[in-house]
């Protein structure tokens, strides 16, 4: 539901709550993360998700290159170099 209204900054409390219980995050709770900024615009924290979950040994998956294909698109961002 946070995805969907654009509460990514609960989202994130989540996840970083998830992380500081000892519980890993796959790449479903990565790919949910994501498509809360994406949904709030929030590009750059979509790209630190990306590279956190590649940085914890998770491998992106097409769900997630997408999402972060879609919230570079709309800010205005696609042009931006990433790696």
């Amino acid at each position: 539901a946070c995805e969907m209204c654009g509460q990514w900054q609960k989202v994130l409390q989540l996840l970083d709550w998830l992380q500081q219980s000892s519980l890993q995050p796959d790449i479903i709770t990565y790919n949910f993360a994501i498509g809360a900024c994406s949904n709030g615009e929030q590009w750059r924290r979509a790209l630190q998700l990306l590279d956190d979950a590649q940085q914890n040994g998770i491998q992106p998956n097409t769900t997630s290159i997408h999402l972060v294909v879609s919230v570079m698109k709309r800010s205005g961002r696609w042009n931006t170099t990433w790696t």
